[in-house]
């Protein structure tokens, strides 16, 4: 299914600043509901795959792979005069290879924790 003219907008405008919200409204897109808007494009298939393609095509046409883009950063970390513009540049390196993950895994199970319902009050004697 071809994506209509708002969509096709949609994907350029996404491209420059990768923020949902401000590229549905340059789209076109009310900007009362344009968060909503932006949200649900890129949710849709159609609009995914067009900037997939849209972004393999830049990175061709520019001649930029990750490995370069990654190589710079470092460059930036070992170099920068400010260490807030060091610590950035690492953080982009470590999220690329995924060294900081939000997700917490539990390896073993915990105990169950059993609770015996009596008739007594807590103040009187088993």
């Amino acid at each position: 299914m071809a994506l209509t003219a708002k969509q096709e907008r949609f994907v350029e405008e996404y491209l420059v600043d990768l923020n949902a919200t401000q590229a549905a409204v340059r789209a076109g897109y009310s900007a009362a509901t344009a968060y909503s808007n932006g949200h649900q494009c890129l949710k849709k298939t159609e609009i995914a795959v067009a900037l997939r393609d849209a972004r393999r095509e830049r990175a061709q046409r520019l001649k930029l792979t990750a490995d370069d883009v990654l190589l710079e950063l470092w460059l930036i970390a070992i170099t920068a005069d400010r260490m807030r513009t060091r610590l950035a540049a690492l953080s982009w390196i470590g999220k690329h290879l995924g060294m900081f993950t939000q997700n917490v895994r539990v390896s073993e199970e915990l105990p169950a924790i059993r609770f015996i319902l009596s008739d007594s009050s807590p103040n009187e004697a088993p």
